[in-house]
């Protein structure tokens, strides 16, 4: 039985190393990003180290903290794996080491800094898609990466419960079926699991890059702490003249049209001030919404989502996000933070009035911006000392809050639809191959 047991091994160690070979082959790009990951957490550790400000050295320690949470693990959680909640979870811990008196540290950056970083973030994530068999081996869904999950979780959960215990025990007793026992569970996990180790890996080693280009470009943001300007009131109530108004997108089903129109009301005609919470969960809702429709037999329709899709997905949206900047009104406002621009006073009060709300409902977006605009040109120079003079310019700031809000909407519709909707490569602007590679990838 030793004999044979030998023999077993071999041939074990022999698939694993030619299912190594293939791997390595095939996906090329994927081992290169693994080990660009393992240069850049070195990197990363030795800035945090040799760091004078305490500042930067705890906010790169919690970067390499969250990627060696990932990294450590063989099979991810599903908690793990929502990459989305991770990210902000990752963005409020740095943003609150550089701004821990903030009630709300994740505001607290400037606009421009948040634009640069997102153009940033769509060359680097090109790059990485243009790396040889990326592509190839980024094809699957996301429900493949979570199904591997939740199996090695009923596994791990089934050797914890009595039964598996009481046959541990017993194993221990007969050297020889428990070899074969550990030998056929893992001749398991590589034979008929092999393929979702295989996409589970390739997420992995996705996931951490992804954290380590999040991290190091929020710390540079960040961690910009000068005064920022007094907010050009004037000059932006100016360039709000020429607010267009957002419009829909036109190619698209009468079913999603239809999401996105509830939406778009359910935005434009709240009584609430805007904040990034409420934009986060609409975007978020109207994603599943959009998924739900192009799966509706899919009990988890966001996970139909290909991986290389949404690489491209998110290239796009971070460029056309950075594209607001190239508005006038927006231009000016590139050293103001976040924070300040979402400050509101009395807004809510303004528009839980009910006329206010009759008001808005009635006219467009783009002429309530103006004619707030109008208001308080004319009460600014005849009542300068009043309350009055603020209404106009809360307004404008909600419109335009809304205004930016709305745009963002109708981008995301677009390149969630491309996501869900289609069944061949979603693909980038360029073609993956002829991309350049950044050295600091």
């Amino acid at each position: 039985m030793p004999e044979s047991f030998f023999w077993i091994i071999l041939l074990m160690a022999g698939c694993l190393i030619l299912a190594a070979g293939i791997a390595i082959v095939k996906g090329f790009g994927l081992v290169k990003i693994g080990w660009l990951n393992i240069s850049r957490m070195k990197e990363l550790r030795s800035r945090a180290q040799n760091s004078q400000d305490p500042l930067e050295r705890r906010a790169l320690e919690l970067v390499l903290q969250h990627c060696a949470v990932i990294k450590r693990k063989w099979i991810l959680d599903e908690n793990d794996l929502r990459v989305g909640e991770g990210t902000l979870r990752l963005l409020e811990n740095i943003a609150g080491v550089y701004h821990a008196g903030s009630h709300f540290p994740l505001s607290e950056v400037r606009l421009g800094k948040v634009l640069d970083a997102f153009l940033e973030l769509k060359d680097r994530i090109h790059a990485l898609s243009g790396l040889k068999g990326v592509s190839r081996l980024t094809q699957f869904r996301l429900r493949h990466v979570f199904f591997l999950s939740r199996a090695w979780r009923k596994k791990e959960s089934l050797r914890r419960s009595p039964v598996g215990q009481a046959v541990g025990r017993y194993k221990l007793w007969f050297k020889g079926l428990n070899f074969l026992f550990r030998y056929m569970d893992l001749s398991f996990w590589i034979v008929k699991m092999a393929g979702y180790v295989l996409n589970e890996i390739a997420f992995k080693v996705l996931m951490i890059r992804w954290y380590l280009m999040v991290g190091d470009l929020a710390a540079g943001a960040y961690s910009d702490r000068e005064l920022e300007p007094d907010l050009p009131v004037d000059e932006i109530l100016g360039d709000l003249d020429s607010v267009p108004e957002p419009e829909p997108e036109k190619d698209l089903s009468e079913g999603v049209k239809s999401i996105v129109e509830a939406h778009r009301k359910s935005l434009l005609f709240s009584a609430d001030s805007t904040n990034l919470n409420r934009l986060k969960d609409t975007c978020l809702q109207l994603t599943e919404d959009i998924a739900r429709h192009h799966h509706p037999e899919s009990e988890r329709p966001l996970q139909e989502a290909r991986l290389f899709d949404l690489m491209a997905a998110v290239a796009k949206l971070a460029e056309k996000t950075a594209d607001i900047g190239s508005k006038p009104v927006l231009n000016r406002l590139m050293d103001i933070r976040v924070s300040r621009l979402l400050q509101a006073k009395n807004a809510v009060d303004v528009l839980k009035d009910n006329e206010i709300l009759a008001w808005l409902r009635k006219y467009h977006l783009h002429k309530v911006v103006r004619f707030s605009t109008l208001i308080y040109k004319v009460v600014r120079k005849k009542h300068p000392g009043i309350l009055v003079k603020e209404f106009g310019f809360i307004l404008a700031k909600e419109g335009l809050k809304r205004w930016v809000c709305l745009h963002l909407m109708e981008k995301i519709v677009v390149e969630v639809n491309a996501v869900y909707r289609t069944k061949h490569l979603h693909g980038f602007t360029k073609s993956p191959s002829s991309l350049p590679v950044r050295p600091d990838l």
